[in-house]
């Protein structure tokens, strides 16, 4: 009887055993136990890949950590500064011949319950020039931005442009824009149509720029009466005018516009219970919130889970069989080893 017991145990861990390693196998491929990241980091490396056209990893970037967003923002319109004629944009986006162009997202995020909302515009195919010839030096690319527009909107940007030029003047240096930088997240978004030939073999980078500071600049009306005015950060109007200027280094001419902008029907809420609410815009798409499930992790690492926990479960299982035959023969040997009673005849 204790024998029989014995071998019901040995064959319950011979089956458990393949499969308990199996799955523990499944879960560290996953990256769910045991601190092994790899499957993960290569699942980034897939999701953020170069190989994708900027324009795709500029929508992926977003997706990725947003919670909704809109691509090409409907309200967004963009001039010529000095004919003032309106540009015509492509599914969209703005296509400065031999400088850049310029991809419109509104973005809201969520982390732990709490909202937020911007307004960001991507800047992508970069002409840099070269050298002796700059055409555009992205690290020094701003944007000024004033409450309201038409007439008096465009009159109050003038102003603030002219603000932005005396503080380069003065010190080479401004805290009265808000500056571009080359990386709209955690992971950079690769600039695959950038024209840089002297530096053709480098990595360069999707430049991003959004409104976000306020400060204060004198403007001087019709009838020289002059009045302090504040920039405007996108999210504190309804509606406002902008500009994407780049800092120049010349004392006669410190800064080139490239394009004037407005952006009306701004959505800066969350919760409010009107216009102002940013679901309240059109053709919203949802995003990954930073989720790598969502973003479709299982899908990506099943292949790798199925064939490592698959050589895990053939490794184990032949050991198991292994383990229990030799105790099954060692169990037989012991038996007819075992001395047998005989029984005594009575005379």
């Amino acid at each position: 009887m204790q024998m029989r017991v014995t071998k019901i145990i040995i064959l319950i861990i011979s089956i458990l055993f393949p499969l308990i390693v199996t799955t523990f196998i499944a879960f560290y491929s996953y990256g769910a136990v045991g601190g092994w990241e790899k499957n993960q980091d290569r699942f980034i490396e897939y999701y953020f890949n170069s190989k994708y056209s900027t324009e795709e990893q500029i929508e992926r970037s977003v997706r990725f950590s947003a919670a909704k967003f809109q691509k090409n923002v409907n309200n967004v319109t963009f001039r010529d500064p000095d004919t003032k004629d309106a540009l015509q944009l492509n599914n969209g986006t703005l296509n400065l011949a031999n400088a850049f162009s310029v991809e419109s997202y509104a973005i809201m995020n969520e982390i732990d319950q709490s909202k937020t909302i911007q307004y960001t515009f991507f800047i992508y195919d970069i002409a840099y020039g070269t050298t002796e010839d700059p055409i555009v030096k992205p690290a020094d690319l701003y944007i000024v931005s004033v409450q309201g527009v038409g007439t008096e909107a465009d009159l109050h940007l003038r102003s603030a442009l002219d603000s932005l030029s005396d503080s380069l003047k003065d010190s080479g240096s401004t805290g009265a824009a808000t500056p571009s930088s080359a990386r709209s997240g955690y992971y950079p978004i690769y600039d695959n149509n950038a024209d840089d030939p002297e530096n053709a073999d480098k990595a360069h980078y999707v430049y991003t720029i959004t409104p976000n500071n306020t400060y204060m600049f004198t403007h001087i009306d019709d009838n020289g009466v002059e009045k302090e005015i504040s920039s405007m950060p996108f999210l504190s109007t309804r509606e406002a005018t902008f500009a994407i200027v780049q800092k120049t280094g010349l004392d006669e001419d410190p800064i080139k516009v490239w394009t004037i902008g407005t952006l009306t029907n701004i959505k800066s809420s969350t919760t409010a219970n009107n216009s102002l609410n940013f679901n309240t815009l059109p053709n919203l798409s949802e995003g990954y919130k930073s989720d790598l499930k969502a973003a479709g992790y299982l899908k990506f690492v099943w292949p790798t889970l199925l064939w490592q926990s698959a050589i895990a479960l053939v490794i184990t299982a032949g050991l198991s069989y292994l383990f229990y035959n030799i105790w099954t023969i060692e169990d037989e040997e012991t038996k007819k080893l075992k001395p047998t009673n005989v029984k005594k005849v009575k005379k």
